[in-house]
Parts: structure tokens; C-alpha cells; sequence
């Protein structure tokens, strides 16, 4: 709850206003019963009847300035809660864009889209609503009971008491209901990303025809979700019914303890009206206490789920020290470089070193596994190696910052509405055109035809001598194309040479091959 209240500290001047107009909200609530009571007592019970247009049209005054206070308080707090939601979407974005690749591969994007949504929505509607809500009623609550204590300290005593019953259905209420709101965001999240990979993988589910399985998945996550949302409506069915009872008793035993005191002569009766009007400010909002409180639990639950990824730290950040990248030759050397994914015990790479001369084209070949695409994510600094260094014209990548480092790039909504080789030509004609001095092509060619391929292949090799490329590829024509080969396996480089060399006297190179149909027409 602190770090969710903390999140209103930069809109604290929209909230002060709105505290500030439900003050002045609450000081004409509590004025207007005497408008009432000096109507019974002066002018109806002193058959005065001079005094009852004067008191009419003051109490339509202050009752006025009381809707117009109203109406300031809700637009101020709704104002202030639209702006921490805004504010913190997007510091949650910028927080996901900043993590590591391996966070994104460690999650489910739904879990992330709900908590960028639905959950944000949540901690919204009790920034805007429950927190003035809870914090207007505690001070109705003091200010109602000091004006019945003018009427009488025995009323005000006894509906003192009273309260407590509330006080302890409210805490009970709000201890069920936080494990059953946290268990259903996280119902949410669930349900989000199964829906989510269904819809980014439409097209493989009906080309295997598995989509009934793809709705079993979704039933099975909507059914969890069903239970803890029925249990989550009963806790409400049987608390809430008792919240909005225990304010009736209050009215029932303070209409008959002031009845009583009225016939006794203690109690006058305007006295007696005023004191009901009083208690109706107070009983009408405790009503509405366990939907806030609900409502609360809600957003603490979602609220840890935010901060949840907010205080996961980037693996990979500058280091104190860190320059941007001038101009550069385009050297690549790796020196000793070792690193093993924290989901296996197998090293990726094992103290791996070559070298890549300016302006060369190198191909990296070999089977899946074996490491090539791990190098092309630490050239990038996607990851850190456990031992050794990447320079770059010897310059060490960890002391050069990434945003000097990678280049922006954006491809809409996953590039549904192109064909998969206009979007592989798409990403291929960006990264050429921002004029790299590296360039790292991973399977460029997997997804065209032949005849497109052969012309991109013609006029990426005029391109090939002015920058430093590596090519990650399983087409023997598009190795060819490369100055030189490097074969990894098993996080080694067992051979190198062209592509030719590797194909006359590398078996394992020629097996590695085989599946593509070309080499058959390069060997001979």
C-alpha cells in the first residue's frame, strides 16, 4: 500500500485540491442538518413562518456549494489517478524495453500485457476513487460523530460503539479478499498470454488443425480464473450484505435511544432530525466500504504485480564509464570468450577466440546449438559473457554505451499483413539502409523463393566489401557468398576457411549441408 500511495506523490497538488473540496464538501454536509433543525424547533414548532423561506433558501445554498465541491473533489481525483496511470504505463514500458532479452524469454507476454492493461486499471480506479473515498469517510466519520455529541454525548457515545462491529467486518473482509485478488490478477495474466499466443499463432494452429486444443488451453485458464472470481463473489455476497446492515442498526437503536430522549424532554425535536440527517451522511458511504476495500486489494495486488517487474533490474546496463561508439573501422576479435545459460549447466561457448578483419565477410555454420547465435547476441550485447571480451576495434563492448552501440528499428504488429519473405526483404533493406559499419545477418534468405533470393544475394554481394558482415545461414549459396567460413561446434571453432575448403575437406561440414539441395551443384 506505501508504494502504491507513493505513486500520487508527483500529482499530490491535484489531490490536496480535491482533498481541499471535499473538506468544504463535508463542512456543508454537516451544516445542512441545522438548517433542519432550526426549521423544526424555530419555525414549524414556533409556528414562525417568516423564518421559512429564509432557512429553505439557505439550505438550497449550501447544499449547492456542496454539489459544486463535489463535483471538484471527483474531477481533481479522477485527473490525478488518469495521470498515474499514464505515468506509470509508460515507466512500465520503458522498464520492459531496458530488461534483458533472456527476461522476455523467462515470460509470458500476456503476463505482461495484463499487468500493462487490466492491472493498471485497477490501481486507476483506487487512486481515483477508494483512496479519497476511504479518506473522506474517516474524517465524515469523526466530524459526524462530534455534531451528534453537541446534540447528545449519549447518542454519540453509543453510535461510537457501534461502529466497531463495522471496524472488525471491514478488516475481515479486506484480510480474505487480498489472497483471493492476487490470485486472480495472476488468473488474468494467464489467461491473457493464452489468448495472446493463439492470436499471434493463428496461422500454425489452423494449418495443424489444433485449434480445439487452443481452446481447451483457454478453458482450462478461464476456469481457474471462473473459481477464484465465484469464490471472490461470495466473500463480497456475505460481507457486503453485513457492511450496509451495520450501519442500519446504528440509525435503528440511535432512532430509538433519541425517540426516547425526545418524549423525555432531554432531546429537542429538531434536535432529534438533525441527528438522523447526521447519521445518514455517515451510513450511506459505510455501504459502499467493502466495494472500496475490495477495490483496494485489487490494486495492492496489482500494484505488487507492477512493481514486480519495475524492480527487476536490467542484467545489462553501462557501466560507469561508459562512451559512445565513434566512428568506427569495424574490427570484431573475441578474446577467450566463455558463457553458459543459467537454464543448463552445458557452456554455450567455451573459450572461444577469433577474429574478423574490417570489412570482411564472415559466415558462421554449424548445427543448431552450437553457439553461433549466442555470439551474434553478445556482439549486440544482448548478454555479457561470463569470461573474456568482444572489442571492437579494441575497444572493449562493456565500456561503449548501448544506445550508441545498436540501431532503432520498428516493424509493425509482428508484419501480419506481409507475406513472410517481403518481411524478411523489409528487415534485410532497413538494416542496409542505416549504413552500418557492422552488419549481422541471421538466416537472412530462410523465408524467400529462389528466384528472389538469388537476386537479393546478387546485390548483397556488392555490399559485402564496404562493411564488416557476419552471416549466420544454413544455404549453401548464401555461405558462399561470405569471405570466409567459420564451422562451430559445440561452442568451438573445429574449422575455417572458404566455403569451398570447408566443402572438399570437412565431412561433418558437408552433413551439416546436406539437407540443402544446392551443394550438390557447388561441389561439383
Amino acid at each position: 500500500m506505501r508504494r502504491l500511495l507513493g505513486l500520487t506523490r508527483p500529482h499530490a497538488g491535484l489531490l490536496l485540491g480535491a482533498t481541499v473540496a471535499g473538506i468544504v464538501s463535508l463542512a456543508c454536509g454537516l451544516s445542512l442538518p441545522l438548517f433542519t433543525e432550526h426549521l423544526v424547533n424555530n419555525a414549524i414548532l414556533g409556528h414562525r413562518r417568516s423564518l421559512v423561506v429564509p432557512l429553505a433558501l439557505g439550505y438550497l445554498a449550501v447544499a449547492a456549494v456542496r454539489a459544486f465541491s463535489n463535483f471538484l473533489r471527483r474531477n481533481l481525483s479522477g485527473e490525478a489517478a488518469v495521470r498515474v496511470e499514464a505515468q506509470l504505463r509508460v515507466r512500465l514500458f520503458a522498464h520492459l524495453q531496458g530488461l534483458p532479452v533472456s527476461f522476455h524469454d523467462r515470460w509470458e507476454s500476456g503476463q505482461l500485457l495484463a499487468r500493462a492493461t487490466s492491472d493498471l486499471d485497477s490501481i486507476r480506479n483506487f487512486v481515483g476513487y477508494a483512496v479519497v473515498f476511504l479518506g473522506f469517510l474517516f474524517i465524515t466519520s469523526i466530524g459526524v460523530v462530534a455534531a451528534i455529541a453537541v446534540q447528545s454525548v449519549a447518542i454519540a457515545l453509543f453510535a461510537a460503539f457501534l461502529a466497531l462491529p463495522f471496524l472488525w467486518a471491514a478488516t475481515r473482509f479486506n484480510t480474505k479478499m487480498e489472497a483471493l485478488a492476487a490470485e486472480s490478477r495472476e488468473s488474468v495474466g494467464a489467461v491473457a498470454t493464452v489468448v495472446s499466443e493463439a492470436v499471434s499463432g493463428i496461422r500454425i494452429l489452423k494449418a495443424f488443425g489444433v485449434e480445439q486444443d487452443s481452446v481447451q488451453r483457454v478453458e482450462r485458464a478461464a476456469g481457474h480464473l471462473r473459481s477464484t472470481n465465484i469464490e471472490i463473489v461470495r466473500r463480497r455476497a456475505f460481507y457486503i450484505p453485513l457492511l450496509t446492515l451495520i450501519p442500519n442498526l446504528i440509525m435503528a437503536a440511535v432512532l430509538g435511544i433519541g425517540g426516547w430522549q425526545v418524549i423525555g424532554g432531554t432531546l429537542s425535536l429538531g434536535g432529534m432530525v438533525a441527528i438522523t440527517q447526521y447519521l445518514y451522511l455517515l451510513v450511506v458511504p459505510m455501504r459502499y466500504v467493502g466495494w472500496m476495500l475490495a477495490m483496494g486489494q485489487q490494486a495492492v495486488a496489482s500494484s505488487n504485480r507492477v512493481f514486480e517487474i519495475l524492480e527487476t533490474q536490467p542484467e545489462i546496463t553501462d557501466l560507469p564509464g561508459a562512451e559512445e561508439l565513434a566512428p568506427i573501422v569495424g574490427e570484431i576479435r573475441l578474446e577467450h570468450v566463455s558463457i553458459t545459460y543459467p537454464s543448463t549447466s552445458v557452456p554455450a561457448l567455451r573459450d572461444l577466440s577469433f577474429s574478423i578483419r574490417a570489412g570482411e565477410s564472415v559466415a558462421f555454420v554449424g548445427a543448431t546449438g552450437s553457439g553461433k547465435s549466442t555470439i551474434a547476441a553478445l556482439i549486440l550485447r544482448f548478454l555479457d559473457p561470463d569470461a573474456g571480451a568482444i572489442l571492437i576495434d579494441g575497444r572493449d563492448l562493456r565500456s561503449i554505451t548501448l544506445a550508441s552501440l545498436r540501431y532503432a528499428t520498428r516493424v509493425g504488429e509482428q508484419g501480419f499483413s506481409l507475406s513472410g519473405g517481403q518481411r524478411q526483404r523489409l528487415a534485410l533493406a532497413r538494416a542496409l539502409l542505416g549504413r552500418p559499419r557492422i552488419l549481422i545477418l541471421d538466416d537472412p534468405l530462410s523465408s524467400v523463393d529462389v528466384r528472389t533470393e538469388a537476386e537479393i544475394e546478387a546485390n548483397l554481394a556488392a555490399l559485402l566489401g564496404t562493411r564488416t558482415t557476419i552471416i549466420i545461414a544454413h544455404r549453401a549459396s548464401t555461405v558462399a557468398m561470405a569471405d570466409r567460413v567459420l564451422f562451430f561446434d559445440e561452442g568451438r571453432v573445429i574449422a575455417s576457411g572458404t566455403h569451398h575448403e570447408l566443402l572438399a575437406t570437412n565431412d561433418l561440414y558437408r552433413r551439416v549441408l546436406a539437407t540443402d539441395l544446392e551443394i550438390e551443384e557447388l561441389a561439383t
